[in-house]
């Protein structure tokens, strides 16, 4: 799989190729999705607050200081990519794991929770409480190991700036039809040039944003034609 910058201009006004952005087929549909990132340290921190959890620090004061910076720090941005019939529902399934498999453990963990609290109080002693207590943390980090795995196969964001956002785990094939269609408009662009069209109105090709010829300011500087 490879990597790949997209620009804002490119994905608003829908000039991504027509290539599943996933395996490089051809295309039968464009679905938005809101990719989230965060930068590298937030992840960092949690590993040192899970550490401190390990020498018996408030794990919970913790956790809840990480959400709120994880929360603060995260960067969104809503892109419309292509995608073909067998992976139309590339991110469906893996969110629904994830979220599936939060939503029963929370349960699960509130029940037994509960239950503790209750034979506490009658002063019962049970190995099922014991039971409780570690069964559904082994189930719990096999889950967060599966989801961890599941998560790191997909396309994610790997970097979101104003104008542009970075994908990894992209097809190579799309890459190319990317890139292809950008030298094919560049070449248009010095082909309009050649032909003397649309004078009065200069225009700058920027291949950094991979955009459509911009107007160049009036006082710019412009090199001359040779």
């Amino acid at each position: 799989m490879a990597l790949i910058h997209l620009y804002r201009d490119e994905f608003a006004e829908g000039r991504l190729p027509s290539v599943c952005i996933r395996c490089g087929a051809p295309a039968v549909i464009a679905k938005y999705h809101t990719f989230a990132w965060h930068p590298r340290w937030v992840d960092s921190l949690l590993l040192g607050l899970l550490a401190a959890w390990l020498f018996g620090v408030a794990a919970l004061l913790f956790i809840l200081v990480w959400v709120i910076i994880a929360l603060a720090t995260t960067v969104r941005m809503r892109v419309s990519v292509p995608l073909c019939r067998a992976h139309r529902k590339h991110w469906t399934w893996r969110l629904g794991y994830i979220y599936t498999g939060t939503g029963f453990f929370a349960i699960v963990g509130l029940t037994a929770l509960v239950y503790v609290i209750v034979q506490a109080r009658k002063d019962e002693a049970s190995d099922l409480i014991g039971f409780l207590c570690v069964l559904p943390a082994g189930i719990g980090i096999a889950w967060l190991i599966s989801a961890a795995v599941i998560q790191n196969g997909t396309i994610r964001a790997t970097e979101i700036k104003d104008h542009r956002i970075t994908l990894c785990r992209v097809s190579p094939a799309f890459v190319e039809a990317v890139e292809a269609a950008d030298d094919q408009e560049e070449e248009e662009y010095h082909r309009q040039r050649r032909k003397g069209k649309g004078k009065g109105e200069e225009g700058i090709y920027d291949p950094e944003t991979r955009g459509r010829y911009r107007k160049s300011p009036r006082d710019a500087y412009r090199e001359p034609d040779l």
